[in-house]
């Protein structure tokens, strides 16, 4: 192996979703682009600043320019729409794929090899790395599952998302997507989601005809907080024994009239868990056209026991996990 391929492993390493959530929110919040300021702001919630700074300045993010941090044309313009979007991480995943895998830049040789180990399983592409394969490729395994390009299923296989496999293979098989067509397929993604938000708002309103000042109080919640862990605040189509509205918490997913599949977020799964019979799925299938097919739309109450730990109906494959310490570990010689 290349030195230079050495040095971007070790790099990637040390590079993770949140660096990059933390540098992105310092870098839209502040005025003075001042390297040493912008990394006292940074050290004081995320670790590794050198790396971080090293891994966007490869992805040509940024620029240093003595002592400051300049963000580059594409990448200033994407701060605008992260800072607007209330600093929706999905936002930022999905540009940073755009950047890190499908865009030339010095680490592209890496991300190239380690997705020439993935092969077509059955309309999947797979990995089944060995364990000197897993020590290898750890960092970039690593970020590519926080940035949900890869999944890890039950056999412990990594595989490449539903959603991007058809424009990895497109990068496997020498045919280059640009950034722009990758931001403009992923655009069309999340207006779709918006669109069948709007739909459920219709449907909601449909169901509350006989409450008309319920209707009034229906809330797009995902257009009002992106953290919220569910889309829309709606309400039962009867009252309580004491005359008082039901409250209805709906995430609202586009999904394939076959498998149904879906994709939850960590936040999600824990609201829904939290909220539990009061929580629903509005599993809602796309026709060809981007049509959807409120006949077959399928309501999930109570998700987390029905669908995530409901697995003789649900195959749910587990994805990354998050670990921090409780106590700080006390450096130094063993006592």
């Amino acid at each position: 192996m290349k030195d230079s391929l050495i040095i971007a492993m070790y790099k990637i390493e040390k590079i993770s979703l949140k660096q990059l959530q933390e540098i992105s929110r310092i870098l839209c919040k502040v005025k003075l682009h001042n390297k040493e300021f912008i990394a006292n702001k940074y050290n004081k919630s995320a670790p590794y600043f050198n790396n971080t700074i090293d891994f966007m300045r490869a992805l040509k993010l940024i620029a240093e320019k003595g002592n400051t941090i300049e963000p580059l044309k594409s990448y200033k313009a994407f701060l605008k729409e992260y800072e607007e979007s209330n600093f929706n991480i999905e936002t930022l995943r999905k540009y940073i794929i755009g950047a890190f895998v499908l865009k030339i830049n010095v680490l592209s040789k890496y991300v190239k090899d380690y997705l020439s180990n993935f092969v077509l399983v059955e309309g999947k592409y797979i990995f089944r790395a060995s364990t000197s394969q897993r020590i290898k490729y750890s960092g970039i395994r690593n970020i590519l599952l926080e940035l949900e390009l890869i999944r890890k299923d039950e056999q412990d296989a990594y595989y490449i998302s539903e959603e991007y496999s058809s424009i990895i293979n497109k990068r496997r098989g020498n045919r280059r997507l640009s950034q722009d067509a990758f931001e403009d397929i992923m655009r069309m993604k999340a207006q779709l989601g918006r669109k069948a938000e709007l739909e459920i708002i219709k449907y909601e309103i449909d169901k509350l005809e006989a409450f008309p000042y319920l209707i009034e109080q229906i809330e797009h919640t995902s257009t009002l907080d992106v953290k919220a862990g569910y889309d829309i605040k709606s309400y039962k189509n009867k009252l309580s024994k004491d005359n008082k509205p039901l409250p209805m918490y709906i995430e609202v997913k586009a999904v394939s009239s076959l498998s149904y599949e879906f994709y939850w977020t960590n936040n999600e799964i824990e609201t829904a868990k939290i909220l539990g019979e009061d929580y629903y799925l509005y599993l809602l299938p796309v026709r060809k056209g981007n049509i959807f097919d409120i006949g077959k739309m399928l309501i999930v109450r109570n998700p987390y026991k029905c669908v995530y730990q409901n697995r003789l109906q649900w195959e749910c494959f587990p994805e990354i996990i998050s670990c921090s310490l409780k106590k700080p570990i006390p450096y130094g010689p063993e006592s």
